[in-house]
């Protein structure tokens, strides 16, 4: 069917990256470096966003490791 599961570290943080810095999606990029309470209803667009992107292909707890990882270092004071 074509199926076949992201688990690869490397290619799941170069889809959060795509994903975070695509121009469409900078207002919600601007909303997480406000943070506070911003800060998790982002995450949850992006792993939306990257899901779609990988059509739901990507692991979901190894995504979400990779968007952590990815958020920090974009945006390493948003707390």
């Amino acid at each position: 069917r074509g199926w076949k599961l992201i688990i690869d570290p490397t290619e799941l943080k170069e889809l959060c990256r795509k994903t975070i810095l695509n121009p469409q999606n900078q207002k919600q990029l601007d909303q997480y470096n406000k943070g506070g309470k911003h800060v998790q209803k982002m995450k949850k667009f992006f792993i939306g966003k990257i899901m779609a992107a990988s059509e739901g292909n990507a692991h979901p707890e190894l995504l979400q490791n990779a968007l952590d990882k990815t958020l920090l270092e974009i945006s390493p004071d948003v707390k």
